[in-house]
């Protein structure tokens, strides 16, 4: 497992992908959003449901994430998307997720992120998966056989 003690303190998102034989390490600055419950807001023609994600900024963090992921793989960027060379893993994988919330200035005194408004741990993990998926990296996020996961406080002020 890749040592992740670097970290900077900016708020930022660590995931590194460990399929045998190669850890794939990236960083993702920014904000970073919980996966939310999918919420139905309405009916297709055809009768479907049209879902959208209950956490504002969720779908977005999703797909900066899935970007940082490409080009860290080295994918092409062309006007009709991203043009990778490789085939998604569909083997099992442990992935290392570190999570770093800005602390803002009235949470000066808080040990850990751990409250509501902090978001889930787990709810991290989905959207972590979900934009590996996204990536084409994995074939389906269920091929994570071990997580290792964390959200700790960066010193940077909260500007989202």
């Amino acid at each position: 497992m890749s040592d992740v003690s670097d970290v900077s303190d900016r708020p930022t998102t660590v995931v590194t992908v460990t399929p045998p034989p190669l850890p794939l390490r990236v960083w993702v600055s920014g904000r970073a959003r919980t996966k939310g419950s999918l919420e139905v807001f309405g009916k297709r023609a055809n009768g479907s449901a049209k879902l959208r994600e209950s956490v504002a900024g969720s779908s977005d963090w999703r797909a900066t994430m899935a970007e940082a992921v490409l080009r860290a793989c080295g994918a092409r960027f062309e006007p009709g998307g991203p043009v990778c060379g490789w085939e998604p893993l569909d083997e099992p994988v442990r992935v290392v997720l570190w999570v770093k919330l800005p602390r803002g200035r009235t949470r000066a005194q808080a040990a850990a992120p751990d409250q509501l408004r902090d978001g889930d741990l787990d709810k991290f993990q989905r959207n972590a998966g979900d934009a590996l998926v996204d990536a084409r990296v994995l074939a389906d996020d269920s091929r994570i056989v071990e997580w290792w996961a964390r959200k700790d406080w960066s010193e940077t002020p909260e500007t989202a």
